[in-house]
Formats: structure tokens, C-alpha cells, sequence
């Protein structure tokens, strides 16, 4: 049974259901996930998952972390380019934007979905399964890719530029800012999943110019 195995038998199981998962969503069946299937893939009966994982929406937010590659790479970039926080806020949100506009689905999923408030532990848990993906980051991009939800995460990397010439953040409007820019994120989101749902083309870079240019509206002054 699941529960007499070994650590070394139980983390090669958990990888089998996370690179099961993983498969199901690469091929853009998102949408028609099935749980028997990804048991069946990973060799066990679906009953197990259950043993493993809180869930199957958890397993789904475990193995997207797959898809984040590019977008983890990003930070470990910004990391070595001696940014200023402004510059720095500005990258990453740029970076995040267009891989999030590339997989709609997974990112809304992940950082709105029913275990969005709990991030920091699947990724730590992620990494636990695949410790040689782990990439190391700066202080600055540390939090917005640990934080345990988005809205942390984007707080923790706006309230440097509190009090910068330029912007109009304050320890009064911070929250306010950081709560604009969040829904307007989720919208645009939102929005490409309408677009993908009606088989519309969708221009990320376009969609990525349209939040930068509203994100600059909301916090800089001129």
C-alpha cells in the first residue's frame, strides 16, 4: 500500500502523477482532465491520487509549475541585471504577462483557482519532487515567486516604489494600487479565455503593451 512505501518509492510515485498530469495538460486537454486517466498513465488506480494529493485540483496546480519554465527563468535573469525596483516591478510583471496570456488556462488555474491562497507550498512541494528545477533568485524577485498568493506576491514587489519620484504609491493607496492592477490582470485573463473558447486568435504581445500601459497609468505620475 501507498503508505508503507519508502521515501524514495513514494517521491518516484508522486513523479509519475505530476509527469502524468503534466502530459494531459501539454497536449491542450486542460479542459478534459480526468482522474482515472492520469491514474492510469502513472500505472495506479485512481483511488490513489487521493493518498498523495489533497485533491485533483491540487495535482493539476502541482504540475502546472511545469509550465512555468520561462517565466521562472525570467526572475533568475532580472536577478543578475542589477534592476531598480521600479525597472525590476515593471520586468517581471512584463514577464509574467506574456507567458500568462500564452496559457490562459494554467494561470488562471493556479493564481485564481481553489488553491491559489497556497502557492508557497506547492511550490516548495514541487520542488521537493524535482529538486534539479529549482532556480535561485535576488532578494527582488524572490517574493513575487514564493509569495502565497498573487496578491502578496505583486505587494511584496510594489512597496519599494512607495515614495519614488514618478509614481503616486503611498503607504495609504498601496493596497488600493496593488488590488487595481490584480483585477485587471484577472480581466484581461478572463478575456483570452473567452477569445480560446471562441477559437479567436489571440495577440499576447498586444494584450501584454494594453496591461503594461494601464499598470504604468495606475501608479506613475507623469
Amino acid at each position: 500500500m501507498a503508505h508503507k512505501a519508502t521515501k524514495e518509492q513514494r517521491n518516484k510515485n508522486l513523479r509519475s502523477f505530476v509527469i502524468a498530469t503534466y502530459k494531459f495538460i501539454e497536449e491542450d486537454n486542460f479542459n478534459s482532465i480526468h482522474i482515472r486517466s492520469i491514474a492510469k498513465n502513472a500505472g495506479f488506480h485512481n483511488s490513489t491520487i487521493y493518498t498523495y494529493f489533497k485533491d485533483a485540483e491540487y495535482l493539476i496546480s502541482l504540475a502546472s509549475v511545469k509550465f512555468f519554465e520561462q517565466y521562472i527563468h525570467s526572475p533568475a535573469e532580472l536577478s543578475d541585471r542589477n534592476l531598480s525596483d521600479k525597472e525590476n516591478f515593471f520586468e517581471i510583471w512584463r514577464f509574467f504577462c506574456l507567458n500568462a496570456f500564452k496559457y490562459p488556462e494554467i494561470y488562471h488555474n493556479f493564481f485564481f483557482g481553489r488553491h491559489s491562497d497556497d502557492l508557497t507550498s506547492i511550490f516548495k512541494e514541487y520542488y521537493t519532487i524535482f529538486p534539479d528545477e529549482e532556480y535561485k533568485h535576488s532578494s527582488k524577485t524572490h517574493s513575487m515567486y514564493v509569495g502565497k498568493n498573487i496578491n502578496i506576491r505583486c505587494l511584496d514587489i510594489l512597496k519599494p516604489l512607495i515614495g519614488l519620484d514618478g509614481n503616486r504609491l503611498s503607504e495609504e493607496n498601496v493596497t488600493i494600487a496593488n488590488s487595481l492592477i490584480i483585477a485587471y490582470f484577472k480581466a484581461l485573463l478572463e478575456q483570452v479565455l473567452v477569445y480560446r473558447k471562441d477559437n479567436k486568435e489571440v495577440d499576447t504581445d498586444e494584450l501584454t503593451t494594453q496591461f503594461m500601459t494601464t499598470l504604468e497609468f495606475i501608479i506613475k505620475t507623469d
